[in-house]
């Protein structure tokens, strides 16, 4: 299975972490002003996955405490569902824990 390195605007805002917006439009814009890499994959996912690597460190700090037991997240409506009262589903949940996951590995090592 392909590793993820890249999450979409709605996918990091639902994550509401350290310092960010936490609407997809308020993160698109933020990663615009700041040149966040990304790559583009014209999908129902927004068209743009952001690389979790251009997250400020503040974000990136948060993600690893995260991973790390020390902070978790808190299920919200923001967080659990698509912003329009819809849950995001099986498959999105799991393709967004990949991505974290895949990031922890590869910024903090295996824990």
């Amino acid at each position: 299975m392909k590793r993820q390195t890249h999450l979409t605007a709605q996918q990091i805002a639902d994550l509401k972490l350290e310092g960010m917006p936490t609407s997809a439009r308020r993160v698109r814009s933020w990663a615009e002003d700041r040149g966040w890499e990304f790559i583009a994959k014209p999908d129902n996912q927004g068209g743009r996955h952001f690389a979790i690597s251009s997250l400020p460190a503040s974000a990136q700090a948060d993600l690893k405490a995260r991973w790390a037991g020390q902070r978790k997240a808190a299920p919200s409506a923001s967080n659990t569902h698509d912003g329009k009262g819809r849950s995001l589903g099986d498959r999105a949940c799991r393709a967004l824990a990949a991505a974290l996951q895949t990031f922890a590995d590869e910024m903090w090592g295996d824990a």
